[in-house]
């Protein structure tokens, strides 16, 4: 089931004119408001409020999917986006032009984003992007994530950790060509971030209802 489900892909959600999160959305999805804020994002906006953090930023914002929803029902936290697919970002003005709701976004890589605007954000979002990367990107991505972030502000990641996730070498290719390339369970990701010295780190293994099969995500934050 695992194979059937890489090898097929998640082309009933990407397809043209999905209302997923996921990817390519569109004035629809966004003309949903509060429905279309996601479980992470719901999280994100608790634990922002929890802790008195005003100025977020995401690391790889895609066309906006999390921040569209966040801008339009969230007008007491600033958030920022930065992508590194001009095209994703284009899209993205396109959108906000369209319906107008203005979210922040640039067209960058995170690392020179992360040189240009080093400690400007209470917060760094990292959702769904991790698995994107091999353990290498992903510590530059972390990297970025914290230079971006002031001294007490937190770092928020989500990745999914479910039965089709499974790390193992009968998977790694076919992962390899649906881009997702690492796999972080609470272990993996505990592991990973306890080297880095995190303060304060929470971490849980949630259910995430925005996705048919009921897939299980990682939620973790720390301190810088």
């Amino acid at each position: 089931a695992q194979v059937s489900h890489l090898n097929q892909g998640a082309e009933a959600w990407y397809k043209d004119g999905s209302f997923s999160p996921a990817h390519s959305i569109d004035v629809a999805y966004i003309e949903l408001g509060e429905k279309a804020l996601a479980h992470r994002c719901k999280w994100l906006v608790d634990e922002c409020r929890r802790h008195g953090l005003g100025r977020v930023l995401e690391l790889g914002s895609n066309d906006g999917n999390n921040l569209f929803p966040l801008a339009k029902c969230i007008p007491d936290i600033e958030f920022h986006g930065v992508e590194v697919s001009p095209g994703a970002v284009a899209h993205a003005k396109e959108l906000s032009a369209a319906v107008g709701v203005k979210i922040n976004i640039e067209c960058s890589s995170l690392k020179d984003y992360a040189a240009n605007h080093p400690g400007e954000f209470d917060a760094t979002a990292i959702f769904e992007v991790l698995e994107h990367n091999s353990p290498s990107e992903g510590a530059d991505l972390l990297d970025a994530a914290e230079k971006c972030t002031r001294p007490g502000g937190r770092i928020f990641i989500t990745t999914p950790c479910g039965a089709w996730s499974l790390h193992d070498e009968v998977t790694w290719d076919i992962k390899r060509r649906k881009d997702h390339i690492n796999v972080y369970t609470i272990e993996r990701m505990s592991k990973l971030l306890s080297s880095r010295e995190a303060k304060d780190l929470q971490i849980a293994q949630v259910e995430n209802p925005q996705y048919e099969e009921s897939n299980s995500w990682v939620f973790c934050s720390y301190g810088v």
